[in-house]
């Protein structure tokens, strides 16, 4: 249907769902030779204040730091990246494996082979008193997680440190077939959501939306918010929460 136009993919006020069939490539000057889709970003309209998008890297293509000095995520898809920070360690990243560059740090990604990368990018919002965050590194796979709220068939699994360092979380919620959250939510926090395995049924602001790996939403501040799992196999999503700043903070270019 896609030649009539057809789309899962929608924009509203207060969210979007953005889906595979409508993904448009380009680039970026740190991302040479690499195709860049991007997802979220403030010139959407709609009141996002941090960049997602996914990159895909050539075997030999080399990114680098933000030329803005935003703090940045990555979260390897597939295949495998040379990582070396400035001053500090190189590590070589596969799939699963995660890394948090702090605003400002120097930093390189090499492509080993062809990969694809997850990449959340955010101005850093410094707190009185509150140091900077270091570099952080992980692996999603061996992180066990908790029970989210005590359901067995709910793990959230914390990407990052709970710490007033950082202004931001990245998690992962993953959901046994028919697992829910357990009550709709609304919070001042926004979301950035990529669907990594599975399929589930989201509820934003009014609408209910079928969504499944690949797909990409945008949550802003108080749209309202539910999920439930769907299918025979488990699901999980990677999740970017702004966090740890009052709402009234004033960002570069205006306010919250």
């Amino acid at each position: 249907m896609k030649h009539l136009g057809s789309t899962r993919s929608v924009l509203r006020e207060a969210h979007a769902v953005i889906t595979p069939e409508t993904f448009v490539r380009t680039g970026l000057a740190e991302w040479p030779g690499s195709a860049v889709v991007l997802h979220i970003a403030p010139v959407m309209g709609l009141g996002a204040r941090f960049v997602q998008f996914t990159a895909e890297m050539p075997a030999g293509a080399q990114a680098r730091e933000s030329a803005h000095g935003y703090q940045r995520f990555v979260f390897v898809l597939s295949g495998e990246v040379d990582v070396q920070v400035e001053g500090g360690e190189a590590r070589t990243l596969r799939e699963s494996d995660h890394v948090f560059f702090p605003a400002g740090a120097v930093h390189t990604l090499t492509a080993r082979e062809a990969a694809r990368l997850a990449v959340f990018e955010k101005p850093y919002e410094a707190a009185p008193g509150v140091d900077a965050p270091p570099v952080c590194w992980g692996n999603e796979r061996e992180n066990p997680g908790a029970p989210f709220e005590g359901d067995e068939g709910l793990i959230a699994r914390k990407l990052l440190p709970d710490d007033p360092r950082f202004d931001f979380m990245m998690s992962t919620m993953s959901f046994a077939p028919g697992a829910t959250l357990p009550y709709p939510e609304i919070h001042y926090m926004e979301h950035g959501l990529l669907m990594l395995e599975g399929e589930g049924l989201y509820k934003l602001q009014e609408a209910y939306y079928p969504v499944q790996s690949g797909d990409v939403i945008w949550m802003g501040a108080h749209c309202p918010q539910w999920y439930g799992a769907l299918g025979k196999v488990w699901s999980k999503y990677l999740l970017f929460k702004d966090m740890n700043r009052h709402p009234l903070t004033v960002l570069p270019g205006g306010t919250r």
